[in-house]
């Protein structure tokens, strides 16, 4: 089935935490012994060492922090979301890979959650000099400002009432699920028809229906749910009880990647099915096909 897959966090994201604050820590040791081991007047190595490791230890340990957040929440909501055949989570090691199929899932409901925004309010220049005699250089202070903003957050919940996992939205996932959504409906419409999808750059491009006895004018909900989409190119029914008429509709603009209609064992006659197809193989005019 189409996959979408949401709540990505990279290697580098995962790795920061772990690797950021030791190094951190480290830099920031480094430079105390730096600053303490110094000779009495040489500042010569302070400058050229110690406030370099300092402004470095602190980059490293805020981007630690950084790192933690998206470590917590790739343990607790995985680091990786893919909707498929099934709702499959995969956690960082040593968690694992949790598999839920969708019998399972209760629904999916949007909540509005407040979260903290830390914003710069004032920046504010400290000259060097003051701290570091005969230095030029200039330090800044930046105070900041946390601020609590509104966030639609997907929730998606057992059957037994706890949520599964929980994915922060933005308009383009909104989008996604959306459509993912009228993929997954299809893909559920197909299987009553005993029929499966082939998916082709998240697009249908091969619908199968074997052997369904469909009865007059239940053809039409196929056409319902199969027309004015882009990328289905071919269509296969052997087996089914189809005529010439339920295949009428494909020759029509609604069906404009359409190149070919299988239909083995049916009660398309072969005359009609291969001057079907050849239309459908050079589609040389637009209307519906017409066989006087």
């Amino acid at each position: 089935m189409y996959r979408l897959v949401s709540n990505q966090y990279s290697l580098f994201q995962l790795l920061l935490a772990p690797l950021a604050l030791p190094a951190g820590i480290a830099l920031l040791a480094f430079a105390a012994w730096v600053s303490a081991s110094q000779p009495f007047g040489d500042e010569d190595t302070n400058m050229l060492v110690g406030i370099p490791c300092y402004v470095l230890s602190l980059v490293a340990i805020l981007a630690g922090f950084t790192g933690c957040y998206f470590l917590y929440d790739a343990y607790r909501n995985g680091r990786e979301v893919v909707f498929g055949d099934e709702l499959t989570i995969y956690y960082p090691w040593p968690r694992g890979t949790q598999v839920v199929p969708w019998d399972k899932v209760k629904h999916i409901e949007v909540k509005l959650e407040q979260v903290a925004i830390s914003k710069p309010v004032v920046w504010a220049p400290i000259p060097l000099g003051a701290l570091v005699p005969g230095s030029e250089a200039l330090l800044s202070i930046t105070v900041r400002e946390t601020q609590i903003e509104n966030v639609h957050v997907y929730h998606i919940i057992h059957t037994a009432g706890h949520v599964i996992t929980a994915i922060a939205s933005g308009s383009e996932l909104g989008y996604q699920l959306k459509w993912w959504f009228g993929h997954k409906t299809l893909s559920e419409i197909m299987q009553a028809f005993n029929g499966q999808i082939t998916w082709k750059k998240n697009q249908p491009h091969l619908v199968t229906i074997h052997n369904f006895p469909f009865q007059p004018g239940m053809f039409a909900l196929v056409h319902e749910w199969l027309s004015n989409r882009p990328g289905l190119e071919e269509i296969d029914l052997s087996g089914s009880n189809v005529r010439d008429a339920d295949l009428q509709e494909f020759a029509g603009e609604q069906y404009r990647d359409l190149k070919k209609v299988t239909a083995h064992k049916t009660r398309v006659t072969p005359k009609y099915l291969a001057q079907l197809n050849a239309f459908l193989g050079q589609k040389s005019r637009p209307g519906v096909l017409n066989f006087g």
